[in-house]
């Protein structure tokens, strides 16, 4: 980089500014053992998952459809989300298989 670049770059005012925005996760619980869900099953523990709250999801944290969607519930609708993480969950496989199968969707 050029010293007149530099400088330049030097001389500019911090304009950044750090802001606190509403976390669009306050309203996400995110559900880490389906230990608390009736079954003897992991089918059986989703199902029960899912009838436990009014809003209930399956998702994977980089998905960036199950981001916006989290996001949306979340903060701009405020709606309570209690979300399951098969990416982070040691049972991920199975409960991605069971949830393909139950709403004949792999993805």
């Amino acid at each position: 980089m050029s010293e007149d670049i530099e400088a330049g770059i030097e001389a500019q005012p911090n304009t950044l500014k750090k802001t606190t925005a509403p976390s669009s996760m306050e309203k996400i619980t995110v559900v880490s053992s389906l230990d608390d869900y009736d079954g003897a099953s992991v089918p059986e523990k989703i199902d029960a998952f899912i009838a436990a709250h009014g809003v209930s999801m399956i998702s994977k944290t980089w998905c960036p459809f199950c981001l916006d969607v989290k996001g949306f519930l979340g903060s701009q609708m405020g709606v309570k989300v209690f979300v399951l993480e098969v990416d982070q969950h040691p049972q991920g496989g199975e409960i991605s298989t069971y949830v393909a199968k139950k709403t004949g969707k792999s993805k």
